[in-house]
């Protein structure tokens, strides 16, 4: 019972020739999704909640893995100081590997500067 993983950048769809010669100014466009990277990640985060705490943990703890989420700009700095709480020393190898990733990638996603990077959770 784990998750995918996946760093993902959004960038909106340009608007097409029919939204254009209709003049619509708040068009419907679908971003497109570019994924820059995956991890498979199997129970580890479930793990690491489950001994440090939901209340230590509640970004982590709100995952569900069976279900898909989606982690913004906003959520990837909570995510980031969530981390930071953690005892690295009481981390399995497994464990430390998956959260240092998502470490790097909640800083790629709070510092992009348009707001665009996002971390997305796909549950089994």
């Amino acid at each position: 019972m784990g998750f995918t993983i996946q760093l993902a950048r959004n960038t909106p769809a340009p608007a097409t020739d029919s939204t254009a010669r209709k003049g619509t100014h708040k068009a419907r466009r679908k971003a497109a999704v570019e994924v820059l990277d995956t991890l498979i990640e199997d129970g580890e985060i479930t793990r690491v909640v489950d001994r440090e705490g939901p209340d230590r943990l509640p970004v982590l703890a709100r995952l569900d893995p069976y279900a898909d989420h989606v982690l913004d700009a906003y959520w990837c700095e909570l995510l980031l100081a969530e981390l930071g709480r953690i005892d690295d020393a009481a981390l399995t190898p497994s464990e430390a590997s998956v959260l240092d990733t998502l470490k790097s990638w909640a800083q790629r996603c709070a510092q992009a500067p348009d707001g665009g990077h996002t971390i997305r959770f796909t549950g089994d």
